[in-house]
């Protein structure tokens, strides 16, 4: 009785395509952007040990790749989110119309169910480019702040050499390893679309195996009773 009273389509979806996305999203995290992420923070450490003055030049880029990466973020999880919500809807709509299909035949609806079906189609596969497209002019914004960075450390680190602060020595050997540095930030940053794409589902498999089943009586558990029935 429980769980015909849920929809069914719904259960399949949890345990076939959000789980897929799930699975992407762990495989991302653990093989892309903890192995990444730690190799950039070792040699992030060796940065402020090497030159703490252009070290302190990245962290001063931080807080604007920051909110650029926010906003950039966002865009790419509301697509993601809408693209689950439609695909679900495609996927309960599709099982209705397999049950019903004999009936829509029998009066002459195939058609009309036809072009119905095709419209949904086309809304999903549009809503799943444009989820697409925003994670790669992410990663592609990613990949310009990195840029951008490098530059900007150059160009301080020219000026600094300059007036004779650090040797041009120090100013390769910082950016040669600011720029490893920032290769392993952008191979950890290439997890990023399948965490986005995997926190949708994480959420709702989540709140799915939060719920509390209500354990349904089998009929062979003696129940204690006193007294008599009238």
């Amino acid at each position: 009785a429980y769980h015909d009273a849920r929809e069914r389509t719904r259960l399949h979806d949890l345990a076939v395509h959000d789980t897929e996305r799930l699975e992407g999203l762990l495989l991302a995290v653990a093989g892309q952007i903890i192995p990444n992420g730690t190799v950039a923070a070792v040699l992030a450490a060796a940065l402020a040990i090497r030159s703490p003055s252009l070290f302190l030049v990245l962290l001063a880029t931080l807080p604007l790749i920051y909110l650029l990466s926010r906003a950039s973020l966002r865009r790419c999880q509301d697509a993601a989110a809408g693209t689950r919500r439609a695909f679900g809807n495609y996927a309960r709509t599709l099982t209705s119309s397999f049950r019903n299909l004999e009936l829509v035949w029998l009066h002459h609806g195939g058609p009309r169910e036809l072009a119905a079906h095709a419209e949904r189609i086309d809304t999903l596969a549009t809503l799943g480019v444009q989820a697409t497209w925003r994670i790669v002019i992410h990663q592609r914004l990613q990949q310009l702040s990195y840029l951008g960075i490098s530059a900007i450390v150059l160009v301080i680190g020219s000026r600094a050499v300059d007036r004779g602060t650090i040797t041009p020595g120090d100013l390769l050997s910082f950016y040669a390893l600011a720029a490893l540095t920032l290769n392993y930030v952008r191979d950890a940053g290439l997890g990023v679309g399948a965490v986005v794409l995997g926190r949708e589902p994480w959420l709702a498999l989540h709140a799915f195996l939060s719920q509390s089943t209500p354990v349904l009586y089998p009929g062979t558990r003696r129940i204690p009773f006193a007294g008599k029935i009238t």
